[in-house]
């Protein structure tokens, strides 16, 4: 009766520390690659994006941005320094509203 109780917690420890290795593995991925900005066959209007260490607004295929605002990508948090390297497409004027207020605030 030992055994069978000693190898059931074996058991049930293993499978909890598998389970932990994956839920961990889960957690670096979303840190690394953060949410997909992609909208597919959407169209948008701007592009949030880092520019010459600050954050840029640009509309639709073009180089040059429109605002910029004077924040430092570095210090915003891991998950949206990586978004702004990338560029966050932007659909309409409410949604870059909202995202700038998001960083500047």
């Amino acid at each position: 009766m030992k055994k069978r109780t000693a190898t059931c917690i074996a058991l049930s420890a293993s499978v909890l520390v598998v389970a932990l290795f994956f839920v961990f593995l889960g957690f670096l991925k979303n840190l690394t690659n953060p949410v997909d900005y992609n909208y597919g066959a959407q169209s948008y209007t701007y592009l949030v994006q880092e520019y010459d260490g600050k954050i840029g607004v640009f509309r639709y295929n073009e180089k040059t941005p429109f605002q910029i605002v004077d924040l430092s990508p570095a210090m915003l948090p891991p998950y949206d320094q990586a978004a702004l390297k990338e560029g966050i497409p932007i659909r309409n004027e409410n949604e870059l509203q909202r995202i700038l207020e998001d960083y500047t605030s």
